[in-house]
C-alpha cells in the first residue's frame, strides 16, 4: 500500500512534466490555439487568429509578429517568464482543457490578466519605463502606480499602431483611479500628452 502510495507524486510530477515539455512544443504552432471549434462551428480566437496572420497587422499581437517574422507565435506572449506565471498558464491550460472537453468553454468576454502578466511584456520592452515624457517614464508612476500592460494597450482588438495601440475608452478609467479631475473630451496622445 505504501509503495503504491509514493507512485502517484510521481506519477503526477511525471505527468505535469509531460503536460508542460508537449504543450510548449505545440504551442509554438499558431494554428494550434485557435483549433478548438465553439458550437456555432467556429474556431476558437477565430478572429484574433485572423488579425494575428493579416500582412498589415490590425492589433498589437499582429504587430508583434510582423516584428519577429517566422518566430512569433501566440506563446510568444502567452507563456510566462518565471515558475509561478509558468504555472498559471499551465493551469489556465488544464482547466480550458477539462471545460472544451465537457463542452463549456466559450470564447473569453475578457482577457485573463493572468495570463499576460508585465514581465512577459517587460521581457521585450524593459525600456518602457525609462521614456521621459510618457506615461511609463514619469517619475511619479513609478513604482506607485502598478497598471497592467493589457490596461491600456489592445494585445486583440483592432486598433492603430502609431498609438501604440491605446484603448482611449479603458485610458480614461485606468488614469481617474488616481487622477479625480479628468476633464470630459480630455484626450491622449501616444506621446502622453494632450
Amino acid at each position: 500500500m505504501s509503495k503504491t502510495l509514493a507512485i502517484v507524486p510521481v506519477a503526477l510530477l511525471a505527468l505535469a512534466v509531460g503536460w508542460i515539455g508537449v504543450s510548449g512544443a505545440v504551442k509554438e504552432r499558431p494554428g494550434f490555439c485557435v483549433s478548438c471549434h465553439l458550437d456555432a462551428g467556429t474556431p476558437l480566437h477565430a478572429e484574433k487568429h485572423r488579425r494575428f496572420i493579416q500582412e498589415n497587422p490590425q492589433d498589437l499581437a499582429g504587430y508583434h509578429r510582423t516584428k519577429v517574422p517566422g518566430e512569433f507565435a501566440c506563446s510568444g506572449c502567452h507563456d510566462g517568464r518565471t515558475i509561478g506565471t509558468k504555472a498559471r498558464v499551465v493551469w489556465a491550460e488544464v482547466h480550458n482543457t477539462f471545460l472544451y472537453v465537457f463542452g463549456k468553454f466559450e470564447e473569453p468576454a475578457i482577457p485573463n490578466l493572468a495570463l499576460l502578466p508585465d514581465e512577459n511584456c517587460e521581457g521585450c520592452h524593459a525600456e518602457m519605463k525609462k521614456e521621459r515624457g510618457r506615461f511609463h517614464g514619469f517619475a511619479a508612476h513609478r513604482p506607485r502606480v502598478t497598471v497592467a500592460c493589457i490596461a491600456c494597450h489592445r494585445a486583440h482588438a483592432a486598433g492603430n499602431a502609431r498609438r501604440h495601440y491605446l484603448d482611449e475608452l479603458k485610458l480614461a478609467a485606468v488614469c481617474a483611479k488616481c487622477h479625480r479631475n479628468i476633464p470630459a473630451g480630455f484626450s491622449f496622445s501616444a506621446t502622453g500628452g494632450q
